[in-house]
């Protein structure tokens, strides 16, 4: 289990109190740009890119695609097979995303 991080110190359930944790961690990378002068980012996330998957204490590369704002993500491994054997939504995945 990964414990979440936000700036240096554990991130809390702001509901529970409890300390937030994931099975699994996706680690996009994606292009981004600052586009105002409070630092908010636009993050390109459809095409392809690289990236890792972390689970069980083990950490894999991977390739992440995605055709659109409305297509699910892909993930394969480092020989292009599907990392779950199913699609995933960015609806469904946000939570466990980490854009670099």
């Amino acid at each position: 289990v990964y414990s979440a991080v936000q700036h240096g110190d554990d991130y809390y359930d702001g509901n529970t109190g409890e300390n937030i944790t994931f099975k699994n961690v996706l680690v996009l990378a994606a292009p981004s740009r600052v586009i105002d002068n409070v630092g908010r980012l636009d993050v390109k996330l459809t095409g392809e890119g690289a990236g890792y998957f972390a689970c069980g204490g083990r950490i894999i590369p991977i390739t992440w695609t995605c055709g659109g704002d409305k297509e699910p993500f892909r993930f394969f491994t480092e020989s292009w097979a599907n990392l779950w054997g199913e699609k995933v939504t960015r609806q469904k995945s946000m939570e466990k995303l980490v854009i670099s």
